[in-house]
């Protein structure tokens, strides 16, 4: 964290940290490092996605899937048998931002973003990713835009909630009227997320 080294193993937690921006990186021998800059705010808890670290060498690749654009986003579930994944049709990232989740299993891909059901809404960024923890459900850090916005060209950050059994992508501040920040998983109940205001701590049923 850094520049020092913290020895724990992941899952980790760092406590009594200074509110700033810090750089961090994920080190295991025998693998690429990981890195990511992470601010800490005060009262709140700041968090990484899962992280993946792949081997130093790799003695065998297998193509998987055919991407059409630009990469912009890759998150596997842990048990890798799903990924998410984001492109844009050009390489500037200035194109059309399509979604999907793609079976490593059953070898399919499901575009789940744009969609007919939400027709007022584009994306100008993922930011990120993470599965809920039974891997069914998906929370997405988006950039938007919305049709009809008075200042057309200005993008707003929103949480959106991907849920694979009902096919459905619920944005969460259309439910609430405001913008939450640093959503988390339930660890025990994919069915929750929480996440801190000033003074209190809320809990969102995502069925």
């Amino acid at each position: 964290l850094d520049g020092s080294v913290i020895a724990r193993r992941s899952p980790a937690k760092i406590r009594s940290l200074v509110p700033k921006t810090y750089q961090l990186e994920i080190q295991k021998q025998g693998y690429r490092s990981w890195k990511k800059s992470i601010e800490v705010k005060p009262g709140l808890i700041s968090s990484t996605a899962k992280v993946l670290l792949f081997p130093e060498q790799l003695t065998k690749t297998e193509p998987l899937d055919t991407i059409e654009g630009a990469a912009q986003l890759f998150q596997p579930t842990d048990d890798g048998k799903k990924v998410a994944y984001a492109t844009t049709q050009d390489s500037d990232n200035d194109g059309e931002i399509n979604v999907y989740v793609f079976d490593t299993d059953r070898k399919t891909t499901k575009k789940i973003f744009p969609r007919a059901d939400v027709k007022d809404i584009t994306l100008s960024e993922v930011k990120s990713a993470r599965w809920s923890p039974d891997g069914r459900k998906i929370l997405f850090d988006f950039q938007i835009k919305r049709a009809g916005s008075a200042e057309p060209n200005t993008s707003e950050q929103s949480y959106a909630v991907y849920d694979e059994r009902r096919d459905a992508m619920t944005f969460i501040k259309d439910l609430f009227g405001f913008t939450i920040e640093n959503p988390q998983w339930d660890p025990q109940d994919s069915t929750f997320l929480y996440w801190m205001t000033a003074k209190n701590l809320h809990r969102f049923d995502t069925d």
